[in-house]
């Protein structure tokens, strides 16, 4: 079965975020089970360019809009709304999307991240017979920023702007077929504003193979606390710094992987700055994760699945996470780690020194995590979409 996988980025093309590790490992696992798998996303260059990356074809199309993805020069925020106004209907993009799939022609359209093509590659598939499924990363289709948190809290409903530009990307989302939610809680928020009406839907996590790390643990007499990410006000990772530092004794050490806007990143270093909190700035993931006993994945923001979280349980490591978004639906509380309300003072850091105390704790869970992890094993996750594929060409 030929399937075309649309995403905004996909590495090595360009840098890889959790989506684009999604995207390529669902890539690479289709090609192994035997489909024709073939990748489409934006790049900075003119024209569409065709590569051959991992064994899978990749188109990577000439983003036409004032800037490329991602966006790297500060002094294009003055264009950002003409960028998103562009981006609710770029006629150009959908063209370029109507050429590749005249000369693939794929059984079955799997879109991701439409952020630079807009919803109007739906429209190219559509008009060409071809059904369509859609995955759910983020809140694309409801916000331009695709996270439906401004001022430092969840947005309770749409603001008019974002009301305005959304509106043509739920219309247009009558033309697919199958939508599938990385959790229920964002697939749900979707239905609630009236997105997929003609859609059959599906809540299918996200793909995450096992590291090295699950095997090669790192040991150590302190309990070694991580978060790994982006260093960004809705990850919660100042409230983490908050609560660790009231942390007492040295028997613990807090790994802080990830990087972010480089002033943010510098505040951070410098209020928080302890002997047992450590900046490692980019890390290797599979690294990071052998030598850490507990993750913490403080989002403030309405998170729709938590991909982090399953790459600790990958590694034998449990997880404290918030309630918030789709993490509920990873972490099982007492099981492979624990879930506390972030807007209450002080419930992390008494999980946190729960876990200090105890640092067996942490490795009791860690067979559940092991076993959690299994949920999502690339081959597993692919079979799942598989159905889902069958499905939309059965109807």
């Amino acid at each position: 079965m030929k399937v075309v996988l649309l995403n905004a980025l996909y590495a090595p093309t360009n840098a890889m975020g959790g989506t684009e590790r999604v995207v390529q490992t669902l890539a690479e696992a289709l090609l192994a089970r035997g489909h024709e798998p073939v990748v489409v996303c934006t790049g900075a260059a003119r024209g569409v360019a065709r590569e051959q990356i991992g064994g899978v074809p990749v188109h990577v199309v000439g983003l036409r809009n004032l800037y490329p993805l991602p966006p790297r020069d500060g002094r294009r925020l003055l264009a950002k709304p003409i960028w998103h106004a562009v981006d609710t209907g770029n006629a150009a993009m959908a063209n370029a999307v109507r050429r590749i799939l005249d000369e693939e022609r794929p059984a079955v359209v799997h879109t991701h991240n439409l952020t630079g093509f807009s919803a109007l590659a739906w429209s190219a598939a559509r008009d060409r017979g071809i059904p369509i499924v859609h995955t759910l990363h983020d809140y694309y289709l409801l916000c331009p920023r695709s996270t439906m948190f401004a001022d430092g809290a969840n947005c309770a409903g749409r603001h008019p702007a974002c009301a305005l530009l959304s509106w043509p990307r739920v219309k247009l989302s009558s033309h697919v077929r199958a939508v599938v939610g990385v959790s229920r809680f964002v697939l749900d928020r979707h239905l609630a504003y009236g997105a997929f009406p003609r859609s059959e839907t599906f809540v299918i996590g996200n793909p995450c193979a096992s590291p090295s790390a699950a095997a090669e643990r790192h040991e150590s007499a302190r309990l070694r606390i991580g978060y790994l990410g982006r260093l960004e006000p809705a990850k919660g990772i100042e409230r983490l710094l908050g609560e660790a530092v009231g942390l007492a004794g040295d028997d613990w050490e807090l790994h802080v992987g990830g990087s972010g806007a480089d002033g943010f990143g510098r505040q951070l270093r410098e209020r928080f700055a302890d002997p047992r909190i450590r900046f490692h700035g980019f890390v290797d993931r599979d690294d990071f994760l052998k030598a850490i006993d507990l993750v913490v994945v403080p989002s403030l923001s309405h998170e729709t699945f938590g991909l982090v979280a399953i790459e600790a349980f990958a590694a034998g490591v449990p997880v404290l996470a918030s309630r918030r978004g789709g993490l509920g639906e990873v972490v099982t509380d007492g099981v492979t780690g624990a879930l506390f309300e972030p807007d209450h003072s002080g419930e992390l850091r008494r999980l946190l020194e729960a876990f200090v105390a105890e640092p067996a704790r942490a490795r009791r869970m860690r067979d559940a995590c092991l076993r959690r992890a299994r949920d999502f094993d690339p081959m597993t996750i692919t079979e799942r979409y598989e159905i889902v594929y069958r499905r939309v060409l059965a109807t």
